[in-house]
């Protein structure tokens, strides 16, 4: 009897402990930033970026047909936790549906790979590597096209 109580403690113990690391790990994830929000998530994005070809910073509102083209060509992005001095290819200011506003930083690289830094803010963004570079500069400027016939 005594050993029967001894085994149910140690049982009791393991999924107490067990129970205790999958809401440890469930928060933790939780925690994650998102790399990008959802396109249904959001309201308005702004495109800030130098167009190295017409030698000028360039503005405008994105339309939102373009706004999938624009996230593709970021995609797929990995985490990175050492970033280098990336060239600084422009900024996606972009406004939630629940009023929240989310940045994305945007990078060029050398070898034609991508990079973006985003977050809610400019001081709490997470940096990526992944994406094309040639795509999402041509995913801009089409972009920007776009929204000059609107």
């Amino acid at each position: 009897m005594a050993k029967r109580r001894v085994k149910l403690f140690i049982l009791a113990g393991i999924f107490t402990i067990l129970l205790i690391a999958f809401f440890t790990i469930l928060q933790s994830v939780s925690d994650i930033p998102k790399r990008l929000p959802e396109v249904t998530e959001i309201s308005a994005m702004k495109a800030t970026y130098y167009d190295g070809e017409e030698h000028q910073k360039i503005q405008f509102w994105v339309p939102k047909d373009r706004w999938d083209n624009i996230f593709d060509a970021l995609l797929p992005a990995e985490l990175d936790t050492d970033p280098a001095a990336w060239q600084v290819l422009g900024q996606l200011d972009i406004a939630l549906n629940n009023g929240h506003p989310f940045v994305v930083m945007l990078f060029s690289l050398r070898e034609g790979m991508g990079a973006f830094a985003s977050g809610d803010t400019i001081e709490r963004r997470v940096y990526y590597r992944g994406g094309d570079s040639i795509k999402l500069k041509e995913a801009l400027r089409a972009a920007f096209k776009a929204s000059q016939r609107e």
